[in-house]
């Protein structure tokens, strides 16, 4: 019998969006959601509806909160995040180990498929040539 699977919510998401930009030194970062809570409620919709395993979830969740830019500030930081803890709630580990590279695959995210994306949350690589 499968684990029944830990989605994340619209309040924790934002409550990690605020946290981040919290703990950020820069002024202009803020905790402010710039569409409604329906667009997390969507992508949250969206990983519920996929057939893949948690990593290919956790890839829809990190590119898609990036790529929503439903917040002012913090946006790469939260989805980062929260597809983080939902791999490792659901006993996944994550393969990242170079967060340097991180930013940069982030930055940059919109450029991978959700397979590139997947491969790296499960074993921290991704073709960089593509940066």
């Amino acid at each position: 019998m499968k684990n029944k699977i830990i989605y994340p919510t619209v309040d924790s998401i934002k409550f990690v969006n605020r946290l981040v930009n919290l703990m950020s030194n820069r002024k202009a970062d803020q905790h402010k959601l710039l569409i409604s809570d329906d667009f997390i409620a969507n992508i949250i919709k969206n990983v519920r509806k996929d057939t893949g395993d948690l990593y290919e979830k956790g890839a829809i969740l990190l590119r898609d909160l990036i790529i929503m830019h439903g917040f002012a500030s913090g946006n790469k930081r939260t989805a980062f995040i929260v597809a983080v803890q939902f791999i490792s709630k659901n006993g996944g580990k994550m393969g990242i180990k170079n967060f340097t590279k991180a930013e940069k695959v982030l930055r940059n995210i919109r450029i991978y498929s959700l397979n590139d994306i997947a491969q790296w949350l499960k074993t921290g690589d991704i073709d960089e040539s593509k940066i």
